[in-house]
C-alpha cells in the first residue's frame, strides 16, 4: 500500500551510513512484522553513486525482506549528467523521482534513510492508510 522512498550514498560523508539505513529498514519491517500486518510498506532504494554499492553489501535482519526492498543504482557518470548544478552532484530530488516511479503502490513517503518507525509507528500508520477515503468514480 506504501511505498518508502530512500536515496543514499555511501561516500564516507556519514560515518556507519549503510549499518545506519540497514538499522532503519529493517527495524520499520520487523514492526511490520510483529503488527502482523502483510504488504503495508515496501522500499525503493536510490543508491546515488556509492563507491561501494549498498545493494551487495546490505544486510537483511530476515530472509522475507528481500522481497519488500528494492535497489536503484545510479553511476557516477549518471549523476553528473543529473546533477550539474548541486553540491557535490548531490541532486537529492531526482532520486527521490526515481524511487517515486518506481512504485506500483498507492501511496508514497520520502523519507530520510535513517528514520524508522517502531510498531506503534506502523500500527498507526496501517490505521491512517487503511482508513483513507475511497476514491470516487466521476
Amino acid at each position: 500500500m506504501i511505498t518508502i522512498c530512500l536515496v543514499v550514498r555511501d561516500d564516507d560523508y556519514h560515518e556507519k551510513i549503510l549499518s545506519r539505513l540497514e538499522f532503519s529498514v529493517n527495524f520499520t519491517l520487523s514492526s511490520e512484522k510483529i503488527n502482523s500486518i502483510k504488504d503495508l510498506i515496501e522500499f525503493n532504494i536510490v543508491d546515488w553513486g556509492s563507491k561501494h554499492r549498498i545493494s551487495k553489501n546490505f544486510k537483511y535482519f530476515d530472509r522475507s525482506f528481500k522481497k519488500k526492498i528494492k535497489f536503484f543504482y545510479l553511476s557516477p557518470e549518471e549523476i553528473k549528467k543529473y546533477s550539474n548544478k548541486h553540491t557535490n552532484y548531490f541532486n537529492e530530488g531526482y532520486g527521490y523521482n526515481i524511487a517515486a516511479q518506481n512504485s506500483n503502490k498507492k501511496l508514497i513517503l520520502i523519507q530520510a534513510y535513517d528514520l524508522f518507525f517502531d510498531k506503534y509507528s506502523v500500527f498507526n500508520l496501517n490505521t491512517f492508510v487503511r482508513n483513507l477515503p475511497k476514491k470516487k468514480n466521476r
